[in-house]
């Protein structure tokens, strides 16, 4: 079976499709509700080269909304997506990420954009903070890495391919991360994606992290996924039509994370 992001002909010609994405996330954290929304349009263009795809990214109207965020932290958020808001890859047959063609261009623009804000954003937290960013975009396979995560990008890169993407991270929690183990089921143009934690952390870890971050866990509360599903529909020319994932995990009674991701074509005219 094709891979969705692999050409189903032997052209040459760049094909390219437009698409709205929406992140919708509500955290429930000692009776307390916060919600937190992110969206943007994407242009997604394809260029077989001999057996790889190029594949274009470009990322534009981001939008924030946040019960949480101040205006001002809404405003760091959008400058940081800036970082990756233009990609070029080279894609295996298989879907899988060989290269990142303008990690040069990505790091420049990381640090203009990291010294630029530096300047308005002061103190300890904030410094350690841009020395992480700085960090994370010094390093080419962590930039990879993270692209395989839900988002926009994992909504795209559809998980025809098991040994490329049986698991998934995912932050659930303030400061850390979850890996996911993702089942499929695939049938002619639709995938059906469900999943489950894989055990990675100490529960006294976890729930010492928790009471940092103002969580009430009791002794006997564990992390549940309590939800985790996905599904893409293809178009015949092996494109994302749509798909979306939803994502519900708990720990203990007070504490609760929703995500819902959606992926849409759309035509230029919608734009």
């Amino acid at each position: 079976m094709n891979s969705p992001l692999v050409s189903t002909h032997n052209s040459s010609q760049s094909t390219q499709q437009f698409y709205s994405f929406l992140q919708e996330e509500y955290t429930q954290v000692n009776g307390k509700e916060e919600r937190e929304d992110r969206s943007f349009i994407m242009i997604y263009s394809l260029e077989p080269v001999q057996e790889f795809n190029k594949v274009h990214w470009e990322t534009f109207r981001t939008q924030y909304w946040s019960t949480r965020m101040s205006d001002s932290e809404k405003a760091l958020r959008k400058q940081l997506s800036l970082i990756i808001s233009d990609l070029q890859l080279i894609l295996t047959p298989e879907g899988k990420i060989h290269d990142l063609v303008n990690l040069s261009e990505i790091q420049k623009k990381a640090e203009q954009i990291i010294i630029k804000l530096s300047k308005n954003y002061i103190g300890n937290r904030a410094e350690k903070g841009f020395q992480a960013y700085r960090n994370f975009y010094s390093n080419k396979k962590h930039i990879i890495s993270s692209l395989y995560s839900y988002n926009h990008f994992g909504l795209l890169l559809s998980s025809f391919y098991e040994e490329v993407y049986k698991t998934k991270n995912a932050n659930l929690m303030d400061n850390i991360i979850f890996t996911i183990e993702e089942q499929r089921k695939i049938n002619n143009a639709k995938i059906k994606i469900s999943g489950k934690l894989i055990e990675q952390h100490d529960l006294s870890d976890l729930h010492e992290s928790a009471k940092l971050s103002g969580i009430k866990v009791l002794k006997g509360d564990i992390p549940k996924l309590e939800k985790y599903d996905g599904i893409f529909y293809l178009r015949p020319d092996g494109f994302i039509k749509s798909s979306s994932l939803s994502i519900i995990f708990s720990f203990g009674e007070n504490y609760k994370k929703t995500i819902d991701y959606t992926l849409n074509a759309i035509s230029h005219e919608e734009i």
